[in-house]
């Protein structure tokens, strides 16, 4: 990395600017982690609006590649929008390329018009030499950041897996049957010498609030040397056999006492108190720490170089029983017969969590409150949003799994929102910043969660995965996810295959339902069930269903009693290559699952306490399955097998009647998929039943031949991308059984799913909308043929629907209207240099809202010519309405089914330019007519608004894509045009996803130009 300077005299020249302009103080800059390491990033919080005025070492101009996007160079220096999350306003930098950034400096420039600049001194953050540890301290560490309306601090994450010297098992502690016993249960010893201190920490299974002070006592014996004390301290009973020379009690954060082995005290709070560092408990993280200094150590024959042997163990205050032990095999014989090194060193277990974000191309608004919702609140009053995971992992330093969906990307970057706590491009650029620092890890998989047995062999599946490589790429700017996320699960014997020709080796499976159902019950949960298991070649990780299920509950304000308890027998197991894993929708950890959509949960918050238990605890490494696949583990070898049947996780499973085909092809109790015929309009049925891929004859095999035969170029790459879009979540139905939770020993649901279920209306809508692919394979066709550019009408059937569409081309417009809102459906403009042409109309991967062929009201799909609204009818009929359709040489005439409205549009001979003249009943008042431009809508996908420029002059507004030295355009020109939409008011009718909405009105008769064009 390079970096740049701003010219000799920045830093004199930036200290007279600053000095010219307001000064404050009331910006209340925090940073953190205060003291950061190379490598590390950097958060900056105030709690004003306004933008960080920054530089590198002295001022210096960064490199581009550690410059957010967005950023403007201004006054000497780079500015950035701080983002506002949680009531104050944000921004992370870093981590900066290659260690070379020594310092970071900046100021704020308030929105007010003052600026903080730290009292004239302006903010200097040092970055130190990297470390494997952070220093301890006693008690409350650094600001790590906020979150749940909290703010979190380091607490015992300062120690690492190195300090950890031995473990203990749970629930072997001696019952005294009193509300402490769990307190007493010792989980996990450390020690750590540091600036001439011993540090020393314990865990405890459960450690209840207040218990110090009247239930648990801790004693660490300390060996340093030949000889010693054999008796136990402070009248417990028993001995040990390995004698101590010091012995440290402590019975709270204010009272301890330190013994040698003369039963005299050398340090005690009225005693040399000096050379006592502290002690503190955290119930909620369930751990004390404490330290001393090792001159005591030396003062009782340490020769300051020799290990150190410990023993640990706690008692209940008044009774003089050992109550547990760590790594004390048997605490009733009153004899402490094991000991531990500090030499020694810990096992851990490896904890995994996996963000599944997945949905349909949506609108921006749509966007905007998954990310963040200030409304939508969890119990406790705290924000939902997808941004809740983020914060967690980021905050506590967890890494985390994060499986975007190609079209949920694509919908983050095009969600633009002035304030960055809802910007999608914004959530984007968050996501690739914790890839890049390691602190997440991609998954990959198909574009748009299409279920993949369905479409094995045909291409389809390896057609979806490299469009969604391209889009993952693009937008998050990293390599190939290593890892393959089979839609919903469902799986069989051959859906490896595809996965394999997909180019993975690894993809995600479930230990309860897969490995159960394959390969026997006992198998699954057995150690089986935690490893990786390669299956017709391909490495499985397993989602383990009995943490999965309590990721979100929590015991007295950390991890789940069960967890704590698993996680600790998979540290201390000696088959280390296990990991447990846990999954959800991306909806639940936000707070917003689909079971309570319109009503937060206290999932984030919970699961917030979780990881940050799981963090504050080194015997567990909270890691990413890319992190685990690199660690080349030997998998559980399952061989080849044909026989594996279709299988999913355990709530489809039921809802399917154990099989997906009764969902795609149909049972006594689920209504069949692929014997429907999707509906044109009320009462009217398209001519081809949806089937299936491999059957000739029905719209999915036939949409899709048309798609393979279409010429290669920009066209069939929509194509493809129009198909796998439409064929999202394939099938699906809608369940009444919504019972998720409550299930018998065997793990099945008590609330049976007795009823007969129908597909889901906005499953229709989208699979119905596969027709639109061989709408743009005909267009690529075009493109690719040379056409005359003489002006062409044809009608025929271009969509698969068994009705004759219009087609108006030349040898640079494609265009294709429907009789359904005498609509243009979809446009298209061609390069004469190349012959290549791209989209201008009709967002054919955006999600319909519609079942059928219409449009629904509302910024889902727009169009071209859509009639908005007649205000003196105060109708949205004409929408949807039945349009009589004719044309001539060169021109379309589109009617309305009450005669009201004609519309006329016709194109010269090698013009771009499509005329509109309108003629309208006068007792329909004003028409708005609505048209959605889309030029490149791949290029709008991948790059959002940021690739989108619109020119309004007087008469004129045009939407524009530059894109790989590609331009593609759209204009209308009419003196009404406006992009200020009345419906559509935000984002300057950028809301429906992937469009440039314009509106013209006028009364009677009007026209206007429509222009297309690519070069």
């Amino acid at each position: 990395m390079r970096l740049f300077d701003c010219r000799p005299s920045a830093p004199v020249l930036l200290a007279f600017l600053l000095a010219l302009l307001p000064l404050t103080s009331e910006g209340a800059v925090i940073v953190s982690p205060a003291n950061p390491q190379r490598g590390e990033s950097v958060r900056i919080e105030s709690d004003q609006p306004g933008r960080l005025h920054w530089g590198v070492n002295g001022w210096r101009r960064p490199a581009p590649d550690d410059v957010p996007s967005g950023s403007k160079f201004e006054l000497g220096a780079m500015e950035t929008r701080l983002i506002s999350q949680n009531g104050r306003y944000s921004l992370t930098l870093g981590p900066f390329a290659n260690g070379v950034v020594q310092e970071l400096n900046f100021a704020v420039r308030l929105d007010n018009g003052n600026w903080d600049t730290n009292g004239g001194k302006n903010y200097r953050v040092y970055f130190s030499e990297k470390s494997k540890k952070r220093p301890i301290t006693i008690g409350r560490g650094p600001r790590l950041g906020v979150t749940m309306g909290r703010t979190f601090y380091e607490e015992f994450q300062d120690w690492s897996k190195e300090d950890g010297h031995g473990l203990d098992r749970f629930l072997d502690r001696r019952a005294f049957h009193d509300s402490g016993d769990d307190s007493r249960d010792l989980l996990a010893f450390y020690s750590r010498k540091e600036n001439d201190n011993l540090y020393l920490r314990t865990d405890f299974f459960d450690l209840a609030h207040g218990a110090e002070q009247d239930k648990v006592n801790v004693a660490f014996l300390i060996d340093t040397r030949p000889g010693g004390q054999s008796w136990l301290p402070d009248f417990v009973h028993g001995q040990t056999s390995y004698p101590w020379e010091l012995a440290v009690i402590v019975e709270s954060s204010h009272s301890y006492k330190v013994f040698n082995s003369a039963w005299k005290t050398v340090s005690a709070p009225n005693n040399r108190p000096q050379l006592w560092k502290g002690a503190y408990f955290r119930s909620d993280l369930d751990a004390m720490e404490c330290g001393l200094s090792l001159q005591l150590l030396r003062e009782n024959g340490w020769d300051g170089k020799s290990p150190l042997r410990f023993q640990v163990y706690t008692w209940k205050p008044g009774n003089n029983e050992i109550a547990d032990a760590v790594a004390e095999g048997n605490i009733y014989d009153r004899r402490l017969d094991d000991s531990i090194l500090e030499t020694d060193g810990i096992q851990t277990a490896k904890y995994s969590a996996i963000l599944h974000g997945n949905q349909a191309v949506k609108r921006a608004s749509e966007i905007f409150e998954l990310i963040r919702n200030d409304h939508v609140k969890t119990p406790n009053g705290n924000q939902t949003g997808y941004h809740r995971a983020l914060e967690t992992h980021e905050i506590f330093n967890a890494p985390v799994n994060i499986h975007v969906s190609g079209t949920l990307a694509g919908s983050f970057q095009w969600a633009h929102h002035n304030d960055g706590g809802f910007d999608g491009p914004s959530f984007n650029r968050w996501i690739a910043h914790l890839t890049k620092s390691d602190r997440a890890s991609l998954i990959g998989g198909v574009l748009a969660e299409h279920i993949a047995p369905y479409f094995e062999t045909s291409g389809v599946n390896e057609a979806s995965v490299e469009l969604n490589h391209k889009v993952l790429q693009s937008v998050y700017g990293v390599a190939v996810p290593r890892i393959y996320w089979t839609p919903e699960r469902v799986i069989r014997a051959a859906t490896f295959n595809d996965i394999k020709s997909s180019g993975y080796d690894w993809t995600i499976v479930d230990q309860h339902n897969h490995i159960w159902n394959w390969y026997g019950k006992n198998d699954a949960l057995s150690n089986n069930g935690y490893k990786v298991n390669r299956i017709n070649g391909v490495n499985c990780f397993l989602i383990n269903d009995e943490p999965d299920q309590v990721k979100f509950a929590v015991t007295d304000g950390g991890a789940y009693r069960n967890t704590r308890a698993l996680l600790l027998g998979k540290a201390m197991d000696p088959d280390q290559e296990q990991v447990v894993i846990v999954f959800d929708d991306w909806e639940a950890y936000a707070g917003r699952s689909f079971t309570s959509f319109g009503v937060g949960n206290d999932n984030p918050d919970n699961y917030n306490l979780n990881i940050r238990w799981l963090a504050n605890h080194p015997w567990v490494q909270v890691v990413t399955l890319d992190e685990v696949a690199s660690w080349n583990w030997k998998p559980v070898d399952r061989g080849q097998r044909s026989d594996l049947k279709m299988t999913t996780y355990h709530w489809l499973n039921h809802a399917t009647e154990t099989n997906y085909d009764d969902w795609y092809y149909g049972s006594s109790g689920e209504e069949s998929f692929a014997d429907q015929y999707p509906p044109l309009r009320p009462g009217q049925n398209a001519s081809k039943r949806f089937g299936d891929v491999w059957t000739p004859g029905t719209l999915f095999h036939d949409t899709w031949k048309d798609v393979q035969n279409a010429p290669e170029g920009p066209l069939k790459e929509l194509a493809k991308a129009t198909y796998c879009t439409a064929i999202f979540e394939t099938a699906w139905h809608d369940e009444d059984q919504h019972n998720y939770h409550d299930r018998d020993s065997a793990g099945d649901y008590l609330a049976p799913d007795t009823s007969y279920d129908r597909i889901s209306g906005w499953a229709f809508g989208m699979h119905n909308k596969v027709r639109d692919a061989s709408m743009i394979a005909s267009a690529a066709h075009w493109a690719k043929s040379n056409p005359s550019s003489q002006t062409k009408v044809e009608k025929r059937d271009v969509d698969q629907d068994g009705e004759a569409e219009t087609v108006l081309s030349n040898n640079r417009v494609y265009a294709v209207f429907e009789n359904d809102g005498g609509r243009l459906v979809m446009a298209f403009a061609r390069r004469l240099s190349d012959g290549s042409a791209y989209p201008v109309i009709g967002a054919s991967i955006v999600d319909p809202g519609a079942r059928r062929e219409g449009e629904i009201e509302g910024d889902f799909r727009v169009s071209g010519l859509r009639d908005q609204w007649a205000s003196g009818s105060s109708s949205d009929r004409y929408i949807n309405a039945h349009y009589n359709v004719s044309s001539s040489s060169n021109s379309v005439t589109l009617r309305s089914d009450d005669g009201k409205i004609s519309k006329v549009v016709s194109l010269a001979n090698g013009s771009d330019r499509l005329e509109v003249r309108y003629n309208t009943d006068a007792s329909l008042g004003k028409v708005y007519v609505r048209t959605g431009l889309c030029p490149n809508l791949m290029a709008l996908f991948s790059e959002g608004q940021s690739a989108l420029d619109v020119t309004a002059t007087a008469g004129r507004i045009g939407a524009k894509v530059k894109h790989n030295g590609v331009t593609v355009q759209g204009m209308i020109e009419h003196s009404s045009v406006t992009d200020k939409i009345v419906d559509s008011a935000f984002n300057n009718g950028r809301n429906a996803a992937l469009t440039q909405q314009l509106e013209v009105t006028g009364r009677g008769s009007f026209q206007f130009t429509i222009i297309l064009s690519a070069w």
